[in-house]
């Protein structure tokens, strides 16, 4: 597969914010989430290093996966 050196990085961004958000919510209730503020805002700032991160994916890469 041919892809882009920046997709390794892009990658591995995608899963150490997937990681950090697993370990933000392990044990915590969706009230919890509703309730604690600061926490909703970690959520939210890691999907959208996810997001952004899926964004800069090469097209390559995008097209060998589907």
């Amino acid at each position: 597969m041919l892809h882009e050196k920046k997709d390794d990085s892009n990658l591995w961004d995608m899963f150490d914010a997937a990681k950090a958000i697993r370990a933000f919510i392990s044990g915590r209730s969706y009230q919890d989430y509703l309730s604690d503020r600061m926490l909703r805002g970690a959520v939210e700032r890691y999907l959208e290093i996810v997001g952004e991160a899926a964004g800069r994916i090469s097209r390559d890469l995008r097209n060998a996966s589907s």
